[in-house]
């Protein structure tokens, strides 16, 4: 009795290997063809993505007007007693009408560190925009000289 009860179950288990062999390779291979397919489908994604955002970046950098960044009407400087303040105005990149964009102030903030350092002066500056009329500003340096 006991050697039929076996042999159904030794049976039952080699269909059921069978089985999860077969369902195996066939999912083995359909995980193939669908990796395939994603990476075909990402590199067409990657391409059409990349194309919009230079797209983009293109009308950013067309649209630098006075309706994203404010005009400087006029530079001070406050504080400045080694150097003159035409000396400074003649070092800035920034002049006035120019658009008050961050990277402008900060280039002007560093020609200006420049000029202190050839004299050996530490200075402190702290750019203050203060608003005139709609989307127009007067920009002024708060300059600290410290001697060392």
């Amino acid at each position: 009795m006991k050697l039929t009860r076996k042999k159904p179950i030794l049976t039952n288990i080699c269909m059921a290997i069978s089985v999860l062999i077969t369902y195996s390779w066939i999912h083995e291979g359909y995980a193939a063809d669908t990796h395939q397919n994603h990476q075909k489908a990402s590199k067409t994604h990657t391409k059409v993505k990349s194309a919009m955002v230079e797209k983009e970046h293109a009308s950013v950098t067309r649209e630098k007007t006075s309706a994203t960044y404010p005009v400087i009407d006029h530079i001070f400087f406050t504080g400045n007693t080694v150097f003159l303040e035409q000396k400074l105005k003649q070092a800035i990149p920034l002049q006035t009408n120019n658009l008050a964009e961050a990277s402008l102030i900060m280039s002007s903030m560093v020609r200006i560190a420049e000029l202190y350092k050839g004299k050996n002066i530490k200075v402190t500056i702290t750019p203050v925009l203060k608003k005139t009329i709609y989307n127009h500003v007067d920009l002024n340096f708060d300059i600290h000289e410290q001697k060392k």
